[in-house]
């Protein structure tokens, strides 16, 4: 028996968003995290991975968050603007950016799922993706200026006011990257 696991990446729905992205934007290091495969991958098996990925990228936390989500990553609140910013100019996450068998979905499809509300919703998100942990939502991936670090958002949602967004500090070492910091943005 195998498990599908997949990832599914969307603005259009506030459920949760995972997504990768090279960005178009100016950014404040000039660090190489290409590809973003490593870096995605980190952020998913944190999560638990068997998630559907939404292919467009997410900026679905709060704006109000952003001062308190950056004091607790114990980073400049602009930081967290710009990560919007390359988030919004960022192509959607493809296959590349992702781990193997893992699937992203574009958000007209989750879209199509959920358009007879939540709780049926669910349902039929459970019968197209069976074994699957839920919907993922990413931003992009900003570089941050001390060397080796980027900031990433995440947002993972498996049900009715179950679901949360983070913040991931993520410090590349010589085995990988790895995260080095989060704090929550969301719960429910």
């Amino acid at each position: 028996m195998s498990l599908r696991v997949g990832c599914v990446l969307t603005t259009a729905l506030a459920f949760c968003f995972l997504g990768c992205s090279t960005a178009t934007a100016p950014v404040t290091a000039n660090l190489d995290v290409s590809p973003l495969n490593p870096v995605y991958t980190t952020v998913l098996r944190s999560l638990g991975i068997g998630a559907v990925v939404q292919r467009e990228l997410a900026t679905d936390w709060p704006a109000d968050y952003d001062h308190r989500a950056a004091h607790g990553l114990g980073l400049p609140v602009e930081l967290l603007v710009e990560l919007r910013l390359v988030t919004a100019t960022a192509r959607p996450v493809v296959a590349a950016d992702l781990p193997l068998g893992v699937e992203a979905v574009p958000a007209h499809r989750i879209g199509e799922l959920f358009a007879g509300g939540r709780e049926p919703g669910w349902q039929a998100f459970e019968g197209a993706f069976p074994g699957v942990n839920g919907i993922v939502r990413l931003s992009g991936v900003l570089p941050l200026p001390s060397s080796h670090r980027v900031l990433v958002y995440a947002s993972h949602s498996l049900g009715c006011l179950n679901g949360e967004g983070r913040f991931y500090i993520l410090k590349r070492a010589k085995s990988g990257w790895r995260i080095v910091r989060s704090i929550s943005a969301w719960v429910s």
